[in-house]
């Protein structure tokens, strides 16, 4: 009886190692994870030009789920009003969370990253500290052609509302 178990048990275990399926490799380091590093760093420098050049002429933008293509020329826009808008602006890793890339059997190369936004609004002294989920689509000459982020946009809204008047009532003479 035992033999059996024991046959059984090793014939499972064979089983489920054949059944498993490679469809590419996960890094820790990659150079499209450095990449992604150095777009975040020209971000926080507000250097324009440099962030621009990560980009294709246009990009897959997925934010929440909701996907568009818009030209790298709106991502500079977006750039630009965080450096106008905030001040002592940084983006770190999220930890415990790191940047994975992966390249497909395919050959395609998907950069994830867990980041953290933050930083002090000028004009409001609100303080943002905000999680986001980054997925980077990398093409073939190595440059970003989608970017889906995740992220709870609360906070933006908070800090738009925070400079609009809000009118309480009526005051009468």
């Amino acid at each position: 009886m035992r033999k059996t178990i024991l046959m059984l048990i090793m014939g499972i275990s064979v089983l489920s190692v054949y059944a498993q399926k490679e469809s590419g490799t996960v890094y820790s380091e990659h150079e499209a994870i450095a990449k992604t590093k150095a777009m975040w760093a020209a971000f926080v420098k507000g250097d324009k030009e440099e962030f621009l050049s990560f980009f294709t002429d246009s990009v897959w933008n997925g934010t929440n789920g909701n996907i568009t293509r818009i030209s790298k020329q709106r991502f500079g826009f977006q750039m630009q009003w965080y450096n106008k808008e905030f001040a002592n602006l940084s983006v770190s890793d999220d930890k415990p969370a790191f940047p994975d890339a992966i390249k497909y059997s395919n050959g395609e190369i998907f950069v994830q990253d867990w980041i953290r936004v933050t930083g002090t609004h000028i004009k409001s002294g609100i303080n943002l500290n905000w999680p986001i989920h980054n997925l980077y689509h990398f093409d073939k000459d190595g440059k970003v052609d989608g970017i889906s982020q995740y992220a709870d946009f609360k906070i933006i809204e908070e800090i738009n509302n925070s400079n609009k008047t809000i009118e309480n009532g009526t005051v009468y003479m």
